[in-house]
């Protein structure tokens, strides 16, 4: 998931950065602005493609690429924990879904999502037949 969603699917992300200061290491618990430290950096500026597109996807891809490479040694027909041994811990963890379901990790969503489902304005009514 690539997006700039606060305390949405990356529970670490409780806010967006700025244009002004794009990025911050995360260990989970604390942030920091830049990127250096123990961590994750977090680029989430909610709307960096509108600002910098051409940047944005250029920076985006040459950060993504080493990872294509991992994937492509995945198994579509192999459940992920049976061959996540092949990728590093961060191919590992950007996995959300494996031969059809979510990963232990991601399972939280399917509780979001009946709840979304659930409120009234997302129910729908059946017209009745005249």
């Amino acid at each position: 998931d690539i997006s700039a969603d606060e305390s949405g699917s990356l529970e670490f992300m409780t806010r967006c950065t700025s244009m002004d200061s794009p990025f911050e290491v995360t260990d989970g618990i604390k942030a920091v602005p830049g990127i250096l430290g123990d961590g994750v950096v977090v680029a989430s500026v909610d709307n960096l493609p509108a600002q910098l597109p051409r940047e944005a996807t250029d920076i985006f891809g040459e950060q993504l690429l080493p990872y294509v490479w991992e994937m492509l040694h995945s198994m579509a027909e192999v459940p992920f924990e049976s061959q996540a041994h092949l990728f590093s811990r961060t191919t590992q963890d950007a996995a959300i879904a494996s031969n059809g379901k979510l990963r232990p990790k991601f399972e939280y969503i399917t509780k979001l999502r009946a709840e979304r489902d659930n409120k009234p304005e997302n129910l729908t009514v059946e017209a009745p037949e005249l």
